[in-house]
């Protein structure tokens, strides 16, 4: 409603779990390539732990979206309030099993054959349960047991279990303590620091069409992250409720009096926690996105989403980019003095000198940085704003002009082509009169260079001169009546689960061989079939019906090219 006012070409703090405004935070990017890593490289078990409106649910759906690309078959349970009984019709119906789906030995058998046959051909299948500390004790040592099929490459089932630290709770206990051992990778969600809270909300407006963040001050953005604990989803709704307020009253900017009224209207109640205070250190060696990108694991680009990811939020207290760079210039210059302990005594006292010198100075430009006037930040906001989409424009250019070099390729390589099949047809059209004329010229020739009769062994014949000799009678060969085999009944085959489940939609074609009697003889298929598709076409083959081929009015065993029916 608000958003003409604004100017918003979509709603900024949505809480719906979509996967365009997944946080690019460092914990939920590590989160996230951890998820892929171990799905990719099928580990098994994988846990994802988190307070309420943390995104582990938004987390779960880029997961699947991304499974979805690399075509990996996905089973996404949102509701975890079942039994045993109820998963395995739940996995049974998702999966399309053609058993009884009351019958959990069926059920365990065709499962165990689709995955082995998904692995065959080198892929995989996952199952996500979100709200897994609803799950009963039953349940979860089922989730074991499927946990356990496994072939020699790793696992045939990757599972990921998204909860709430209730889930944690479950896992120490000593029921649970077999799937306990089985996770391979723990990822954990906490609430967002201040400067954390800060950029995602800037990110957020950007991506909804506002460059520069101006309508929350400092002060109500302050008290937005103490009011809503650092959650996400709180974050969003009271940025949502002041924006609402602010429209109605008819102000561009927000005040803490707005976010009073918005405080006591959610019956909002805060006290920060310790983990949402700390500021983690920044570790250099960590498994991102960014890592996944460089070993070729995930697309180029997917560290770069659409949504608010390019933000670039991050759990450090120095926010700004010249906050950065003066970090920068610092550990830069201790890193020198250190590299340098090791020279002569002399030059040592000269060293430290120079750097508490040089840090002194760059902590005294940090804090002048921070003090700068708000308008300084807006003009900094703006000078990366330009920068930013001088970027965006370098790429789109790089892009065009690797298509256009592409293109240009595929159109020489088309033409030479369509050069090649001019030459050849206009080459045969004008070699075909003088290469007749000289093929009948060809058994003359041979007759003249070989004058002596076989006959004649001791005396010398004459032999006529080809020019003289007669032209023998030209005999015109009776043509051969010949047709190949005809079709008269063939059957379509009934596609198999596995290719029913992924969709499969292609032509398959088969050469057969058809008796005297009509019947087929020998299937052959032109190429390579997933699924298992070769085997159920041999099956439905035996039943086809042919007309024999013919050669002169008798019938003889043939062969011919058959598009295979699917239904």
């Amino acid at each position: 409603m608000y958003s003409a006012f604004w100017g918003f070409r979509e709603e900024p703090f949505s809480v719906g779990p979509d996967p365009a405004l997944v946080c690019r935070s460092r914990q939920h990017d590590e989160a996230l390539a951890r998820l892929i890593y171990g799905v990719q490289f099928r580990k098994g078990l994988i846990a994802l732990t988190g307070e309420p409106g943390t995104g582990k649910t938004t987390l779960l759906n880029c997961l699947r979206d991304f499974l979805q690309t690399r075509h990996i078959d996905c089973l996404f349970f949102f509701n975890s309030r079942i039994d045993a009984n109820q998963l395995w019709e739940l996995i049974g119906s998702n999966l399309y099993l053609q058993c009884d789906p009351k019958s959990k030995m069926e059920l365990l058998r065709e499962l165990r054959g689709l995955l082995l046959d998904t692995a065959r051909f080198g892929g995989t299948t996952v199952l996500i349960v979100d709200e897994a500390q609803n799950l009963g004790s039953d349940v979860f040592e089922e989730i074991r047991l499927l946990g356990n099929l496994e072939d020699r490459r790793g696992r045939l089932l990757q599972i990921v279990l998204a909860g709430q630290p209730e889930f944690e709770s479950k896992l120490d206990t000593s029921v649970l303590r077999p799937l306990k051992q089985r996770i391979a990778y723990r990822c954990c969600l906490h609430p967002f620091t201040e400067s954390e809270t800060y950029n995602y909300i800037s990110a957020r407006l950007n991506w909804a069409g506002m460059p520069e963040q101006t309508v929350f001050p400092p002060n109500v953005l302050a008290e937005i992250h103490v009011r809503s604990n650092g959650i996400p989803r709180v974050i969003n709704t009271i940025c949502d409720n002041l924006l609402l307020t602010a429209f109605a009253v008819g102000t561009k900017i927000t005040t803490l009096d707005m976010l009073d009224a918005v405080s006591r209207n959610l019956r909002l109640e805060w006290s920060l926690h310790e983990w949402a205070q700390k500021v983690e250190k920044d570790d250099p060696v960590r498994l991102d996105t960014a890592f996944l990108v460089r070993h070729g694991l995930v697309p180029a680009g997917f560290n770069q989403a659409d949504g608010p990811a390019p933000a670039n939020i991050s759990n450090s207290p120095l926010s700004t980019d010249t906050d950065a760079l003066m970090h920068l210039v610092l550990k830069g210059s201790l890193t020198g003095l250190n590299a340098n302990q090791s020279a002569a005594s002399p030059f040592r006292s000269i060293w430290r000198r120079i750097g508490n010198t040089f840090g002194a100075m760059a902590r005294f430009a940090v804090k002048a940085t921070r003090a700068l006037p708000s308008h300084f930040e807006i003009v900094s906001n703006r000078v990366r704003a330009a920068r930013s989409r001088f970027s965006l424009a370098l790429c789109s250019l790089r892009s065009k002009l690797g298509i256009l070099a592409e293109r240009t390729l595929e159109f020489r390589r088309g033409t030479l082509v369509s050069l090649s099949v001019l030459v050849c047809i206009f080459g045969t059209f004008g070699l075909r009169k003088p290469l007749a004329k000289w093929l009948g010229r060809l058994p003359s020739a041979v007759a003249f260079s070989n004058p002596i009769r076989p006959g004649a062994i001791g005396r010398l014949e004459s032999v006529p001169s080809p020019m003289n000799a007669e032209r023998p009678r030209s005999t015109r060969r009776k043509s051969i009546e010949e047709t190949g085999p005809r079709a008269v009944r063939i059957d379509p085959v009934e596609y198999t689960p596995a290719a029913r489940y992924a969709g499969f939609h292609g032509k398959v074609f088969a050469v057969v061989t058809v008796d005297l009697q009509g019947k087929v003889k020998d299937v052959q298929l032109t190429g390579p079939t997933a699924f298992d598709l070769d085997i159920a076409v041999r099956e439905v083959a035996a039943a086809w019906q042919f007309k024999p081929a013919m050669r002169n009015g008798k019938r003889v065993e043939g062969r011919t090219l058959v598009q295979v029916p699917f239904r």
